[in-house]
């Protein structure tokens, strides 16, 4: 049986938490570096940048503002497409930047470490949460998780995606306070992961999907409910192919987009069909683009890339294989981990963006598959679970 425990203090030493900013903020000022020295015009990074300062050298009023920072929608069927929640991602991060430049006065080695100081939270709040599934571990062990390489170096930098990765960290904890555990202050956590949920929304939608569509219903049935886990997890399995099914032209109206881009090494293969039929031939490909690209034999800078790949995907088998118990609400996130991988799979044919898209959930793999193998044997005392752990 599994406990639940409402931790107290995390369990990291002050000065394990200021290591742990300051390796942060060294991969994201290196990555900084990288795209604004060695590599400039030439990634997100620097044309949301300069989209931040374009738009107060040509607001001159609030009508200006709003005209340039918001999209615009014509038609309410464009909130029916990705296309439009992507482009308010975009948004959402430009206008992350202008606060950020009041401050900073635009400079983008400023910028960076304002930004590694929000999104640092997100990385305290999943800590907590592994404090609470796995206590009494040894303060490395927690820290393991974000250590990765491809993991710092994609979520530490001036990009969107460490304000993902942060967004994810305080919806799992708060999450797992709501449903789990019974807050002292439950009006207050679930304001806080109403407004996490909606930024999600507006920052990546497919994930605020999964996340309402499959594991939240899940999470409600299980831990409120009372539903078995198995039920549970047809629910999720049946939902998450009808989401994936009823997607399919969005996805490949996703993939198209990448397609446009003016880039010179996409994956070789041909492009996504919009039938049922072709997306069902597809399923092996996409398996091996979400799960296992780059392969074993792979060169030059994405070596890295397949050593961290595989390696997590040995450690979750052998955790498989070693029948470790995880609660049901540990695997929901790796069944998220999963779908998403599968959808990357699907509709992204840039191996490097393949890569930093899977990297967001390397934290989740890696903690969920190797804290349990070091927990104690003997569990502690707490409140238990309303399910076995499967």
């Amino acid at each position: 049986m599994a406990y639940a425990r409402r931790p107290g203090k995390l369990p990291l030493p002050a000065r394990w938490i200021a290591g742990l900013l300051l390796i942060k903020l060294c991969w994201a000022l290196g990555y900084s570096y990288y795209f604004f020295q060695l590599h400039p015009h030439s990634s997100d990074t620097w044309g949301y940048f300069a989209q931040s300062r374009q738009i107060v050298r040509e607001t001159h009023s609030f009508r200006d503002f709003v005209w340039l920072a918001f999209p615009t929608v014509t038609r309410a069927s464009e909130l029916l497409h990705y296309a439009y929640w992507n482009n308010l991602k975009d948004t959402v991060y430009v206008l992350v930047l202008l606060v950020m430049n009041l401050f900073t006065f635009h400079n983008p080695y400023a910028d960076t470490v304002l930004f590694a100081l929000l999104t640092f939270t997100g990385w305290l709040r999943f800590i907590r949460l592994l404090q609470a599934l796995y206590p009494g571990l040894k303060p490395g062990w927690y820290c393991a998780p974000f250590l990765l390489p491809t993991f710092l170096f994609c979520f530490s930098g001036l990009h969107a995606d460490g304000l993902i990765f942060a967004l994810l960290g305080w919806i799992a904890w708060d999450a797992y306070q709501v449903f789990v555990l019974d807050p002292p202050s439950p009006r207050r956590v679930w304001t806080r992961l109403a407004v996490c949920c909606f930024l999600l929304a507006c920052m990546k939608a497919y994930l605020f999907v999964f996340l309402i569509v499959l594991l939240a219903p899940a999470w409600y049935g299980v831990y409120r409910r009372g539903l078995r886990p198995v039920y549970a997890w047809a629910l999720m399995a049946g939902l998450g192919l009808t989401v994936l099914l009823l997607t399919i032209p969005e996805q490949s109206a996703r993939q198209q987009a990448y397609l446009s881009l003016p880039y010179q090494h996409f994956l070789p293969e041909p492009p996504l069909a919009s039938s049922l039929p072709d997306y069902l031939q597809r399923f092996p490909l996409a398996i091996w683009n979400g799960f296992f690209r780059p392969g074993l034999l792979a060169s030059g800078p994405y070596i890295l890339s397949a050593v961290e790949t595989w390696s997590l995907l040995l450690l979750l088998l052998f955790s498989v294989a070693r029948r470790v118990r995880r609660s049901f609400y540990e695997n929901t996130w790796l069944y998220l981990t999963c779908i998403t991988w599968l959808l990357v799979g699907y509709t992204i044919p840039i191996l490097g963006a393949i890569i930093r898209y899977r990297s967001l959930f390397f934290p989740f793999l890696l903690g969920f598959c190797l804290l349990p193998l070091v927990r104690p044997r003997r569990p502690l005392q707490g409140k238990p679970l309303i399910q076995k752990a499967l």
